[in-house]
C-alpha cells in the first residue's frame, strides 16, 4: 500500500496544537469549538460532518476499497456521529484518526443538532403566552371553557415548575 502524506500532518497539527501559544493552544480550541456550536448547532454540525466527509475520503481513498466515492466516506462519518455502524472501517493512520474524533466528540453535537441558534432561545424565552380569554371562545358550551381552563392552568403550573428547575440547574435542563 502506498503510504498517506496526510498521516504524518494530522500528528504534527496535533503536536503543533498541544504546544501552541495560549491564543492558539488547546484552551482556545475548546472555546473556538464551543462557541461555534452554542452560535449554530446544525449549521456547525453539518459543516463538520462534511469536513471530516471529505478529510477522510481523501484519506481514505485508493488505500480502503470501501471508500470509492465522496457518499461512502460521508456514510461512515455520519454513522460515526451516532450509533457507530459502518461496514466501512478505517485504515489510514489519517482515518483512524479522524474516525476517533468524529465518534468522540460526534454525539454530543448532534445530541444539540436541534437546539436553537445562541440568542434565538432567549428571544423565544421572553414571549409571553397568549392570554387564557383568546384561547377560550365565549360561544362553546361550559363543559369545553372549564376544559380548557383547567388544561391552560395547567401548562401555566408546568412551565412554573420548568422556569424554576431551569433556575435551580441551568446546566441540566434546557428548554
Amino acid at each position: 500500500m502506498p503510504s498517506n502524506p496526510l498521516g504524518g500532518a494530522a500528528v504534527a497539527s496535533l503536536l503543533a496544537a498541544l504546544t501552541a501559544p495560549d491564543e492558539f493552544g488547546p484552551q482556545a480550541l475548546k472555546k473556538q469549538f464551543r462557541d461555534a456550536i452554542a452560535k449554530d448547532p446544525m449549521d456547525t454540525t453539518l459543516k463538520a460532518t462534511l469536513l471530516a466527509s471529505a478529510l477522510f475520503y481523501a484519506a481514505e481513498k485508493g488505500h480502503n476499497p470501501k471508500v470509492e466515492r465522496f457518499e461512502d466516506a460521508l456514510v461512515f462519518i455520519t454513522t460515526c456521529l451516532s450509533v457507530g455502524y459502518a461496514n466501512t472501517f478505517a485504515v489510514t493512520p489519517t482515518g483512524k484518526f479522524l474516525a476517533s474524533a468524529v465518534m468522540t466528540f460526534g454525539p454530543s453535537m448532534v445530541a444539540k443538532l436541534l437546539d436553537p441558534p445562541k440568542g434565538q432561545a432567549e428571544e423565544t424565552d421572553n414571549q409571553s403566552p397568549i392570554p387564557k380569554e383568546q384561547l377560550i371562545n365565549t360561544s362553546t358550551s361550559p363543559e369545553l371553557q372549564q376544559l380548557l381552563n383547567n388544561q391552560t392552568d395547567m401548562v401555566e403550573k408546568l412551565d412554573k415548575i420548568v422556569r424554576e428547575l431551569q433556575r435551580l440547574y441551568p446546566v441540566a435542563i434546557r428548554s
